[in-house]
């Protein structure tokens, strides 16, 4: 099931060339943009979806099984044109049913406009990858596994990037030690680099009282 929704009004505003919005310089690109929001709006909803969509901030969020089909044709349709697989993004909250949310950003040099996928999973349950479609994804992917040990289903080498072979854990999740499990050492004698055992690793906790939090 995929959830958004359509800002109408900024929409209209857009076609209005007089006001042409400040980000661009060119009516070209401004009619560009305002037909790639309009074809993504249409697409779902001919399906009976929700959907979020405007000029100024383009946000989608999903399920996993609708990531596929919802890329290709963002990235074939003729007036959307989001070529470009710029990053994978993943963000830790502990205490969530779901505590990761992998971001996609998806750009569209046709109508410069930038696209947000959204996505929540944990740690046992897969995302489909994206390799297929963008080569891109291969080490995006593989960072996103590295660091937070979010699984991408079908990917052709996901293994770490980052980190050394031999690295317990992933350093990025939120209650990762900040001591971690081992120690790298040089020992003098033997002239050689050797793996310790951290000893009273402290795990970090979180009560979540910062006036800031949004749960």
């Amino acid at each position: 099931m995929i959830f958004f929704r359509l800002n109408k009004t900024n929409i209209n505003n857009n076609l209005n060339m007089q006001n042409t919005n400040r980000f661009f310089s060119t009516d070209l690109t401004t009619q560009n943009r305002v037909l790639a929001v309009k074809t993504l709006y249409k697409f779902f909803n001919n399906f009976m979806c929700k959907a979020k969509f405007n000029t100024n901030e383009t946000y989608v969020k999903l399920v996993r099984e609708s990531l596929i089909p919802f890329v290709i044709f963002c990235k074939l349709h003729s007036l959307a044109k989001f070529n470009s697989l710029i990053d994978i993004a993943v963000v830790d909250t502990p205490g969530k049913l779901y505590r990761f949310s992998v971001n996609y950003y998806l750009l569209s040099v046709f109508s410069n406009l930038r696209l947000r996928i959204t996505l929540y999973t944990n740690e046992v349950i897969w995302i489909p990858t994206l390799t297929s479609l963008f080569d891109n994804a291969n080490w995006y992917e593989r960072e996103a596994w590295d660091t937070y040990g979010v699984f991408f289903l079908n990917h052709p080498d996901l293994r770490r990037i980052l980190m050394d072979y031999g690295f317990s854990g992933f350093p990025f999740r939120k209650d990762f030690p900040l001591s971690g499990f081992k120690d790298l050492r040089f020992q003098e004698i033997n002239k050689r680099f050797k793996y310790e055992s951290v000893k009273n690793v402290k795990f970090r906790k979180f009560k979540f009282q910062n006036p800031w939090w949004t749960a």
